[in-house]
């Protein structure tokens, strides 16, 4: 992913700042906030990141992050600095561990990644869905009103329900071998339905009527968390 110019200036002057220990330029939330906003894109530049942008395996960013956890080092200076800086190294480690639990389906692990990132609404989306097909309502609940509170911009909200949406299906689809066998418990039925009737109300209300046919999607899930999951 090419990052653009302005982009390219501001991290520029991030990694720079850290190559040089002016660690105290990050410990604010604002500071944190812009240093984050291009990690993700650094990350991509520097072949650190484990995934690509559609999910799958990236071999070169595991590979690179795997000769850094046996060796100390990528290789790379400028990534060895900005990965030994404190934070900006527990977002590298929080991120592999979200998606090793995200793979594993691993709430236990799931978990000790929220501790580190608690105010990411990514990791909650996940947990969420983890929680629902596991059939716990508790946690599902935690998770589902965690992250809709830190999504709290439009742009974010509809980012975390596109999230929800798509692993809810994910869980579904693999749950129920695409409908061709039963959920476990209906409580497992219940909250994944539930999972996407909230998502798709959310989106509808984040985008507006531009996406009219989410409420009509919200409202089905709504009804088949009931009747769909207790009929039988």
């Amino acid at each position: 992913m090419k990052l653009q110019a302005w982009k390219r200036l501001v991290l520029a002057l991030a990694v720079a700042l850290l190559l040089i220990s002016l660690s105290g330029c990050f410990d604010t939330p604002e500071g944190q906030w812009l240093a984050w906003a291009f990690f993700g894109e650094w990350q991509d530049e520097k072949d650190l990141n484990p995934a690509k942008e559609d999910g799958s395996v990236n071999p070169e960013g595991v590979a690179n992050l795997g000769k850094r956890a046996l060796t100390g080092s990528t290789g790379d200076e400028e990534s060895d600095a900005a990965l030994d800086y404190g934070w900006i190294g527990d977002i590298a480690e929080a991120d592999e561990m979200m998606d090793e639990a995200r793979k594993d389906r691993d709430p236990e692990k799931m978990a000790e990644a929220i501790k580190k990132r608690p105010n990411d609404y990514t990791y909650r989306a996940s947990a969420a869905v983890l929680a629902a097909e596991r059939g716990n309502a508790p946690g599902w609940n935690v998770q589902e009103d965690a992250g809709e509170q830190l999504a709290g911009k439009p742009g974010d909200q509809v980012r975390y329900a596109d999230q929800l949406i798509s692993e809810a299906e994910a869980a579904v689809a693999r749950i129920t071998n695409n409908g061709a066998r039963p959920y476990k418990d209906p409580v497992q039925c219940e909250l994944l339905y539930r999972t996407l009737s909230s998502a798709y109300g959310l989106r509808y209300r984040a985008k507006g009527s531009v996406t009219a046919s989410d409420l009509d999607l919200s409202n089905k899930y709504y009804y088949d968390s009931k009747d769909g999951c207790y009929s039988k």
